[in-house]
């Protein structure tokens, strides 16, 4: 594969082939769970202007204070302690 053609493709690429389409997400989940590894993060944090949000993708439902403290005992303390 010619070095811009693989640059161009890196992030379609999955073990060597280049994949679109519905077969590329296939073919990753695949590849990753024949690797042992897991996509998925437990926590994504996105954020806006002054706005944030953060998402614990293993938890089906949203998070009481209660559920968050006791999965996550720091989040809230760090985020009231975070200096803007």
């Amino acid at each position: 594969m010619s070095k811009a053609f693989a640059s161009a493709f890196k992030s379609q690429t999955v073990d060597g082939d280049v994949m679109l389409g519905p077969e590329m997400q296939a073919a990753r989940q695949s590849a990753s769970v024949e690797n042992g590894e897991d996509d998925k993060p437990a926590v994504v944090a996105l954020a806006s202007g002054n706005l944030g949000l953060i998402s614990f993708t293993e938890i089906p439902h949203r998070l009481t204070l209660e559920e968050l403290n006791a999965s996550y005992p720091a989040v809230i303390p760090g985020l009231a302690a975070h200096e803007v």
